[in-house]
């Protein structure tokens, strides 16, 4: 039917697909890497609970790869630090360690702790 690889990820999630059913056919079937999946379901309203799941469970990403997918596909600093304190269970020296390590700004991740800079 000539439809959009967009439009099919779109009509399975109207269908009651999840993210991740989505991920695995954009992955195996249309060759999609992790960063185009993600920006893809970001599209279709995927929060970054969501696209982390779909980076650790379809495509094996470790917490590293997941903040830097999730970054470089637009999810905000806060977003990023909620997945990982709420979702993914790090804790706030383990987040800190990690942010820091991939560049982002220390104050800014302190802030989001309520604790000062």
């Amino acid at each position: 039917m000539n439809f959009q690889v967009s439009q099919i990820a779109a009509e399975l999630i109207n269908l009651n697909y999840t993210f991740e059913e989505v991920a695995a056919l954009l992955k195996d079937h249309f060759n999609y890497s992790a960063e185009e999946t993600i920006a893809l379901l970001k599209t279709l309203n995927a929060n970054a609970e969501k696209s982390a799941d779909v980076l650790k469970n379809i495509y094996n990403f470790t917490v590293q790869q997941i903040v830097t997918a999730l970054y470089n596909t637009g999810y905000s600093i806060n977003e990023i630090l909620k997945v990982l304190r709420n979702h993914l269970s790090l804790g706030i020296q383990e987040i800190i360690d990690l942010m820091v390590s991939l560049g982002f700004d220390y104050c800014e991740i302190l802030q989001y702790f309520n604790i000062p800079c």
